[in-house]
């Protein structure tokens, strides 16, 4: 089982993860789920962590885009 794997949401990553299979080929898988619009990116490298392939072309970890949505959607609501 490889541990070595991170989930990002499609929005904005789109553009990016068919550079990230060219760059890596074999060595990085990238998976579709719908309708959860999610990459599910799993490193097969031996010597580079899927974190680091993220960092490399900008992708923004899920974690991180639902945090950034939420900090978008408390500035636009009235104040309670």
């Amino acid at each position: 089982m490889n541990l070595d794997c991170r989930v990002a949401h499609i929005d904005y990553n789109h553009r990016r993860i068919p550079d990230l299979k060219a760059r890596y080929g074999p060595l990085v898988q990238v998976e579709t789920f719908s309708p959860e619009a999610v990459y599910l990116i799993s490193s097969l490298h031996p010597e580079k962590r899927v974190g680091d392939m993220m960092a490399e072309f900008e992708i923004e970890p899920y974690d991180a885009y639902l945090d950034r949505a939420r900090a978008v959607r408390k500035d636009h609501l009235p104040a309670e």
